[in-house]
């Protein structure tokens, strides 16, 4: 049972960012204004972030939810997910007005 309850839980997660990674995909200028408003980054650097990360979040999930590299799906996922929380806390220590 626990294997069939994981092998769910990876097609669930790897869905939900493809889905996340597909929006971003879908719209990158505003994927752009939405990484230029944390203002980590320099301006050189936030239209090849808003190019590539969707395309990486969503083989990443896929990978995930296919069952196929594993390890490095859920590496490339967990350092996304560390990186965007490090981001909103760091906006938010700063005071800025970030809506994800």
């Amino acid at each position: 049972m626990k294997p069939l309850v994981v092998r769910l839980a990876e097609i669930a997660a790897g869905g939900v960012f493809i889905y996340a990674g597909l929006l971003k995909a879908l719209d990158p200028a505003q994927f752009a204004q939405d990484i230029a408003l944390y203002r980590m980054t320099p301006a050189a650097l936030v239209a090849p972030l808003a190019l590539y990360l969707p395309s990486l979040e969503i083989l990443a999930g896929g990978a995930l939810a296919l069952g196929r590299w594993r390890q490095g799906a859920l590496l490339v996922l967990l350092t996304l997910s560390l990186a965007f929380l490090a981001a909103v806390g760091i906006a938010w220590a700063r005071g800025l007005d970030i809506s994800c």
